[in-house]
């Protein structure tokens, strides 16, 4: 069903073989229920359902949804570690299957790509602006607060 899902979402022509599995898939009924002769009359009684109903009901689903006119709304997970197809029902520009999982992930990539990038492109290494300085005693010392240091405060002229 996957290849099937990927002919119909590129628009290439599907393998025989692959259209031949899904409709063989869906063309066998589901286990229904079957009706029994009870005291009061019929019942229905239901079984479990088997692997292969499972299928058969995928498989029917599947060509419901690829041969009608949702097929144009199937896409395919843009994260590249994930094969995942979802249906955009909201015609949304939706690029992952998951916002939270796979759609973080990308983003997140694409961020630390940026970053970098950006760290190799610059030529010199970012400049740090030294705090300025003042000798006491005949040690410098960092700048203090405006107005603070006796040594740097403006001297008036009387």
């Amino acid at each position: 069903m996957y290849r099937v899902a990927t002919g119909v979402r590129t628009g290439r022509p599907v393998d025989p073989d692959d259209l031949a599995t899904v409709n063989r898939w869906s063309g066998r009924s589901a286990g229904g229920p079957r009706l029994e002769q009870a005291a009061t009359g019929l019942r229905a009684v239901l079984r479990a359902p088997s692997a292969r109903d499972h299928l058969s009901w995928l498989a029917t689903q599947a060509a419901a949804l690829f041969g009608g006119p949702a097929a144009a709304q199937v896409r395919e997970c843009a994260h590249p570690e994930c094969a995942l197809l979802f249906l955009e029902a909201r015609r949304e520009a939706r690029r992952w299957c998951s916002m939270d999982d796979c759609g973080a992930r990308s983003k997140m990539r694409a961020y630390r790509a940026r970053r970098a990038a950006a760290a190799t492109s610059s030529r010199s290494p970012p400049v740090r602006k030294q705090a300025a300085s003042h000798r006491v005693d005949g040690r410098s010392l960092p700048h203090h607060q405006e107005g603070s240091c006796t040594s740097c405060a403006p001297t008036t002229s009387s």
